[in-house]
């Protein structure tokens, strides 16, 4: 499946050791504050991934994933409880330090509708944190590893294969190239060196999809 990516934009792919860098980098400036969340909520799918990491920190605290609901285009929250203690989110929430956690805030318009939301249903105080805010951002987190001005790709782990596909996809042309000049290719567009295993690995994946024409040692895009 291919997934949106601008092509225009630098990329930056994050290795699990770049991710647990960023997960220590959140919890010493939480600490740092003398805040103890009792409820991590994590915006699905890498929010939630990010609160989980924090929850190993905080193992009193409750975990609930939230996504938005736009049936009949109006927007509404909805809540999952996700810990083994499971229950109704709003039968707890009442008086209780929330963390809302995302990996990227952009327009911030999500972040701020959680955040209405839970004190409108109690909370004692909210808080936010993220890996990365653009500054354009009509919400700042609390708690933040870096500010972002220009636009990026950010290719997570937990979705590295998903990513890399698109970005190979995005690339390719009708005519045909090597693997070896799709490394460079890739590497002259979005200023990251892909090993050219991954990139093979990622050709594989997309021509079993039927997205791309394989012929001998090159490969182009299927129009």
């Amino acid at each position: 499946m291919i997934f949106e990516i601008n092509p225009i934009y630098k990329s930056y792919v994050m290795s699990w050791e770049d991710y647990e860098d960023h997960i220590q980098n959140l919890i010493k400036k939480i600490e740092a504050a003398y805040f103890i969340p009792e409820i991590i909520v994590g915006i699905f799918q890498g929010g939630w991934i990010v609160g989980q990491s924090l929850l190993d920190y905080f193992p009193d605290a409750r975990m609930v994933g939230c996504q938005v609901n736009y049936n009949d285009k109006i927007p509404s929250p909805l809540y999952f409880v996700t810990d083994e203690r499971k229950g109704q989110f709003h039968s707890f929430v009442s008086d209780k330090k929330i963390l809302i956690v995302d990996e990227v805030i952009d327009s911030g318009r999500t972040l701020s509708f959680f955040k209405e939301d839970i004190l409108s249903l109690g909370s004692n105080q909210v808080k936010v944190a993220s890996f990365y805010h653009f500054e354009h951002s009509k919400l700042f987190p609390d708690f933040s590893v870096r500010k972002l001005s220009d636009p990026l790709n950010i290719v997570f782990p937990w979705r590295f294969r998903r990513d890399i596909d698109t970005l190979i996809y995005n690339v390719l042309q009708e005519t045909p190239i090597t693997i070896e000049a799709l490394a460079r290719l890739l590497h002259t567009t979005f200023g990251y060196n892909f090993p050219l295993q991954t990139v093979e690995l990622g050709v594989s994946r997309l021509n079993s999809q039927n997205a791309l024409f394989r012929e001998g040692g090159s490969v182009r895009k299927k129009m």
